[in-house]
């Protein structure tokens, strides 16, 4: 019994522990969590939904992007797909301007702001949230919703 014991305990003390610190310095796959990285993504957002110019801040798209805008689109889109979505959004909705209300970093990064924007002739405001999440080494647009 003293012998299952101290195996045990030698065990225990051999095996690393594992930090749960989200830095990830070890994995070279994983991003590491740089403020400064999660703020260019959003201010290359800012610039685009302010001039309503998607091409500015596709290259931030995942795989999957969930959209959800106040014309009715709700759904998963691929990168591609959502670019033109948002294109066609914009071009029915010209944007007058846009500011950020609140933004979060860390390891589940998002804002909220307000855009302005003109559509058939009236103005008219939307509350927009953007959620990031990490994907390799970058960080990628999970959600977008104007609403």
């Amino acid at each position: 019994m003293k012998i299952i014991i101290i195996i045990s305990i030698l065990f225990f003390i051999s095996v690393p522990v594992q930090s749960q610190n989200f830095a990830w310095t070890t994995d070279n796959n994983a991003p590491t969590l740089n403020q400064q990285d999660i703020l260019k993504v959003f201010g290359d957002i800012e610039n685009g939904l302010t001039s309503g110019n998607v091409a500015s801040f596709s290259k931030y798209f995942a795989t999957e992007t969930f959209l959800s805008l106040n014309s009715g689109i709700v759904g998963y889109y691929s990168s591609n797909q959502s670019y033109y979505v948002l294109q066609n959004f914009f071009n029915l909705n010209k944007p007058i301007s846009f500011k950020y209300t609140n933004h979060v970093t860390g390891t589940n990064p998002y804002a909220t702001g307000i855009l302005n924007y003109e559509s058939k002739s009236r103005r008219e405001t939307a509350q927009v949230f953007i959620s990031l999440d990490a994907s390799g080494k970058n960080w990628k647009i999970s959600q977008i919703t104007i609403k």
